[in-house]
């Protein structure tokens, strides 16, 4: 039997799931099957096992069909008890709900609500008046979120051509373009990415992988052909390399020179794992990284610091963002 729960089970939590997994099971588990399932000992399931008999809950030991000790739940056993999370946990599935807050309107959002509000009803009177206060005392600020409230039937269909691996007819607007584009595709992967959804998904009969903004797509219709999941896709590698999620076949040693006053912003952060931070006499920071690409991303990441930040290599990105400030500087013509 192949174990699917985590091995960092609290103990409280795992006499729970015992006890739901031998309501399920009730021709009753082996101790090994148990030790399997939950990757633990024998001696800790003996354990397990004696702190369940001692809490008062009808378990007993027979042998099976086999000759084997079966552990069982009286039949006359129907109520499993509710989870039982620490403040610690119930704080951090609390910051998980806010995180997806910028997806209000969608159903990863209303589903995650409603698994929230059924374990309201789990807790203690108390706890539930800690959880009321929740609201004021952890709190996150969205960060320009898009608007996906008219998106619904679309991310069922996203949805549901992910897990059948259907392949898909898509109408796609490209960002400052008019036209749609039509496509058809083989959904691979739904990503997330600055508060924003993107589907990642190859045009049929093709192996190069392609990122589209959900919030782009005007049309999606699931066909009738079926296609095989490559074995060998990754998502974490189609954005290797990459500074935020558009990943290219370059290779390119990005060198950014920030000003005093900003040193605590940039060695304080994780811009991207390849990099590497080297503090100057002056109080100047240089920040380095290998990419893939120079994307837009990147140079607006640049462009948001203004003056504070110079680019010192490579030389395509250095006159991509002094031409970006040129352009800056004449809207607001010559100073005064």
């Amino acid at each position: 039997m192949a174990s699917s729960r985590p091995k960092d089970f609290t103990q409280v939590t795992r006499l729970q799931d015992i006890l739901r997994t031998l309501a399920a099971r009730r021709a009753g588990l082996t101790i090994e099957e148990l030790v399997d399932l939950y990757q633990v000992t024998r001696r800790t399931v003996y354990r397990d096992l004696d702190a369940l008999v001692q809490g008062g809950y009808p378990l007993y030991s027979a042998a099976g069909p086999d000759g084997r000790k079966l552990w069982r739940l009286h039949d006359r056993f129907t109520h499993v008890p509710p989870i039982t999370l620490s403040m610690s946990e119930l704080i951090s599935l609390y910051l998980t709900k806010t995180q997806i807050g910028y997806l209000e309107g969608t159903p990863f959002a209303k589903d995650v609500a409603n698994i929230f509000g059924q374990l309201e009803h789990t807790l203690s009177p108390k706890i539930r008046e800690q959880l009321s206060f929740f609201e004021r005392k952890f709190h996150f600020i969205a960060d320009a979120p898009k608007s996906y409230e008219k998106k619904l039937d679309l991310l069922y269909d996203v949805m549901d051509a992910l897990i059948r691996q259907r392949v898909c007819r898509m109408g796609y607007k490209p960002a400052g373009k008019r036209e749609t584009t039509a496509h058809t595709i083989e959904p691979l992967t739904l990503l997330t990415h600055k508060q924003g959804l993107y589907l990642l998904a190859r045009k049929r009969k093709e192996e190069k992988v392609l990122t589209f903004a959900v919030d782009r797509i005007v049309s999606f219709d699931l066909l009738g052909d079926v296609f095989d999941y490559p074995e060998d896709y990754s998502p974490r590698k189609q954005t290797e390399g990459a500074f935020g999620i558009v990943a290219g076949e370059g290779r390119y040693r990005v060198k950014i020179r920030f000003a005093p006053g900003l040193s605590s912003l940039v060695t304080e952060r994780r811009f991207h794992p390849t990099q590497s931070v080297t503090q100057q006499r002056d109080g100047g920071t240089i920040l380095e990284m290998t990419l893939s690409a120079l994307s837009g991303e990147l140079l607006s990441f640049v462009l948001s610091f203004g003056p504070d930040a110079k680019v010192l290599s490579p030389p395509e990105l250095v006159q991509r963002v002094a031409q970006a400030h040129r352009q800056a500087s004449a809207q607001y013509g010559k100073p005064v």
